[in-house]
């Protein structure tokens, strides 16, 4: 099986959110100041562990749709 990990922009607020601290109401008619940017060395980093913790058949790399991907082997459920 294939797997691939994707970076994305996520706006302050839906983090805060999801982390269980959302925002106040008067909070959220401020701009998405501190948006988080896509980290490729982070994202590089954090497939190598996955790559090594799910038993990857080769390393990172890219795959068709540009996200780096890892074959893993499939196991019999």
């Amino acid at each position: 099986m294939q797997v691939a990990l994707a970076c994305w922009v996520v706006n302050t607020d839906a983090a805060r959110t999801f982390g269980g601290h959302p925002p106040a109401k008067d909070e959220y008619r401020l701009s998405p100041d501190g948006t988080a940017v896509p980290d490729e060395d982070f994202t590089g980093r954090v497939m190598d562990h996955l790559a090594v913790c799910l038993h990857a058949l080769d390393a990172p790399r890219t795959g068709p749709d540009g996200h780096l991907a890892i074959t893993v082997p499939r196991t019999a459920s």
